[in-house]
């Protein structure tokens, strides 16, 4: 299947999802929607898509306004992931970058303050 033809699967079961939770585009114009390219180190992928999948099951259930997250990998070169966001507004994406900007603060403030991870 050629890469062209994912992205177009991608983009309907995005918009479908959009659909289905009753904000359709016609009828929403604020909707922010974000796609980012990323390289993952190789030796780290696995744990990153371990992690990545959790994150996105959580901020769609538990974040107001988060809408629907999608992560695919191209099949010739899995490292490379397409992540594909839909928040509802503005306010909705600067809250989901905030909780995860404070969760990786939190993060390496723990690292730093404990004495036994070295």
């Amino acid at each position: 299947m050629k890469n062209q033809d994912i992205f177009y699967q991608i983009i309907a079961m995005i918009m479908m999802t959009t659909l289905l939770s009753g904000s359709a585009f016609a009828q929403n114009k604020n909707l922010v929607v974000r796609i980012a390219k990323l390289e993952i180190d190789a030796a780290q992928l696995e744990n990153y898509k371990s992690i990545l999948k959790e994150e996105m099951e959580i901020s769609v259930r538990v974040e107001p306004g988060v809408l629907s997250l999608y992560a695919v990998s191209d099949k010739a070169n899995p490292a490379s992931i397409t992540v594909f966001e839909i928040y509802a507004n503005d306010d909705a994406y600067n809250a989901h970058i905030q909780r995860h900007i404070l969760r990786d603060i939190r993060a390496i403030q723990w690292k730093w303050s404990n004495p036994w991870n070295s």
